[in-house]
């Protein structure tokens, strides 16, 4: 009988005990989704308050602005970058005028130098140098000469020329840069404006 009324209450501590268990799981479980619950209704409403708040938009303006400073920015920096080398094919063309000029003088200097050598070789021999085959040497030696100094100036022109046309390209390309970095801005500030006018 005794050993009847301990089982019993064995049972009984046995049952009280997992009661005590599931009711701690269920008051845990609830506890867990109440602060799951919580924090889903915090974060809406942080989105709620960014999205209906002036933050935003002073964010996006911010932004905005950057951007297009940026892009104002790059286009200025490609533009200087393209005035600087007209401005180097600019002195090209003038180094080229100057190198053709000094090739010029040279060809004069040298023509002048035969021209005399050849009036003293011919005088040495008794030879008229006012006419007849000194005559003739001279003249030779002058249309060569000429011809030379023709050729080399026309082609120093052409150089030169080329480095101008150069020059101007660069200068269109570099106004290029600039207006259309402009623009580019001045669309992604009316982008930005219409997306604060519509919120």
């Amino acid at each position: 009988m005794e050993i009847a009324l301990s089982a019993l209450a064995t049972l009984g501590s046995t049952a009280a005990a997992a009661g005590g268990t599931a009711a701690a799981a269920g008051t845990a479980a609830a506890a867990g989704t109440a602060v799951a619950s919580a924090g889903a209704a915090a974060s809406t409403g942080l989105a709620g308050f960014l999205s209906s708040s002036p933050v935003l938009g002073i964010l996006q303006g911010a932004t905005t602005v950057f951007s297009a400073l940026s892009t104002l920015q790059a286009g200025n920096a490609q533009a200087d970058s393209l005035n600087a080398q007209a401005d180097m094919d600019e002195l090209n063309a003038k180094q080229e005028q100057n190198q053709g000029l000094q090739r010029t003088t040279k060809l004069k200097r040298e023509l002048l130098r035969v021209l005399g050598e050849n009036d003293v070789a011919f005088a040495a021999a008794g030879i008229d140098i006012s006419s007849g085959q000194a005559a003739d040497a001279a003249d030779a030696a002058t249309r060569e000469a000429d011809q030379e100094i023709s050729i080399d100036r026309s082609t120093t022109d052409q150089r030169a020329a080329l480095q101008r046309q150069r020059a101007a390209m660069n200068r269109q390309r570099a106004s290029s840069a600039r207006s259309g970095a402009l623009l580019s801005a001045l669309g992604q500030g009316a982008s930005g404006l219409l997306k604060l006018a519509s919120r």
